[in-house]
């Protein structure tokens, strides 16, 4: 892996402008520039995706995109602070967060919090809308489908490559879950308050 990364930490490697990162199981986090546009986010980041790829498959590496590694439990390789603190917290509720910190993959998408009107364009809206398509994303581009090298079809219920969802509500269960109703929409937020609607690189789970 190593090999690989020296290949594209250069500046100016990729057309595209993005950043590579890496998570602490080994996962690689490819992150692109601002975009004006969907489009132009979606092609730049298919860009510089094919330039990793490229300098992966050198080294004699294929890179999955997976939202969870199906047969490995790969040990935490970065040992920065915020690594330790995250993995010493979520140790308390169980496996869950550092199966997620080590094991996982997905898209994160990041879109402006919105402005203070009313309207599609506004915070408000964007809040609610977050939480309603949520679900439905989930399921739209489910890519988990095994775990620990069995796959549901095998004697095993059937989950429609959804494993790696349920282990986000074990993260941190006070945190990590959809907010009540009353909680949610226009009434929800505070006057001036914002928030971004956001899905967690290599394909969403």
């Amino acid at each position: 892996m190593n090999a690989a990364l020296a290949r594209v930490d250069v500046a100016g490697t990729f057309p595209g402008g993005s950043r590579i990162t890496l998570e602490p199981g080994g996962q690689l986090e490819l992150s692109s520039r601002s975009a004006v546009s969907l489009a132009g986010c979606v092609e730049a980041m298919a860009t510089d995706l094919t330039v990793l790829r490229e300098a992966v498959e050198s080294a004699g590496l294929i890179l999955v995109g997976t939202g969870l590694d199906p047969y490995r439990e790969p040990p935490r390789i970065l040992d920065h602070s915020r690594y330790r603190a995250m993995e010493k917290f979520f140790d308390r509720e169980g496996p869950a967060g550092p199966v997620m910190m080590r094991s996982t993959a997905s898209v994160q998408i990041n879109p402006n919090d919105g402005d203070e009107s009313h309207s599609y364009s506004g915070f408000r809206y964007r809040w609610e809308l977050a939480h309603r398509v949520g679900p439905v994303l989930v399921a739209a581009f489910a890519n988990s489908p095994i775990l620990d090298g069995w796959h549901p079809s095998a004697g095993r219920p059937a989950c429609s490559g959804l494993l790696r969802a349920p282990d986000q509500g074990g993260q941190d269960p006070a945190r990590n879950r959809r907010m009540p109703r009353t909680l949610r929409g226009p009434r929800g937020l505070s006057p001036g308050q914002t928030a971004t609607a956001s899905t967690r690189s290599q394909g969403l789970s």
